[in-house]
């Protein structure tokens, strides 16, 4: 097939609204190019939105932005006082995103040594495993907690180093980032300035 060939099969998709994405790629590379091929220009993001879409953002980018949203007073409440006072609209699109993963298979099993390492003091912080807003706070913390001197060197290499979540929970970074923006959370002082 010639590449104009190639070229007129690929816009006819698009017109006929169907995308053949591999999901061999990254998801926030999987997710930006869904949001570029919409059919109706109304519905693609800018060049602007794109250059700031997670797929270009370091590690780093990825955890402030990740600790941001985690030091929001909604995601902070303990999940048995958010149950109880209603969930906000972003605490229920995380919930519901990550369901079907978290409920077979509750996220601290994928970091063990990281889980028990957070929470093993008596006062430490208890948090419902199932739950992808209590993930959230828990990433958060795990970086707010991480250079106390009680920190083994293998924690602190997990997450400074290898930046063990964003391999872990692959689609965690830009579901986040999709919900955020979803309800204008972006807007938020402290999540703008870590997406600035």
């Amino acid at each position: 097939m010639s590449e104009a060939d190639i070229q007129h099969v690929t816009e006819c998709n698009i017109r006929n609204r169907q995308l053949n994405l591999s999901e061999t790629i990254s998801p926030e590379a999987f997710h930006l190019l869904k949001q570029m091929l919409q059919y109706s220009k109304d519905d693609r993001p800018t060049a602007a939105s794109c250059l700031n879409h997670p797929f270009f953002w370091s590690k780093k980018e990825k955890k402030d932005f990740l600790c941001a949203v985690g030091n929001q007073p909604e995601i902070q409440r303990p999940r048995h006082i958010a149950s109880s006072c209603g969930l906000s609209s972003v605490e229920t699109d995380l919930e519901v995103a990550f369901a079907s993963e978290f409920s077979s298979n509750p996220w601290d099993t994928k970091i063990p040594q990281i889980y028990m390492e957070m929470t093993c003091m008596p006062r430490s912080r208890r948090y419902i495993t199932s739950s992808a807003v209590d993930l959230v706070r828990f990433v958060r913390n795990s970086y707010a907690h991480c250079s106390e001197p009680t920190r083994s060197s293998f924690f602190k290499k997990k997450l400074l180093d290898d930046y063990v979540y964003f391999d872990t929970f692959s689609t965690l970074v830009v579901t986040v980032y999709d919900i955020v923006m979803k309800y204008r959370w972006n807007g938020r002082e402290e999540i703008r300035n870590a997406l600035s």
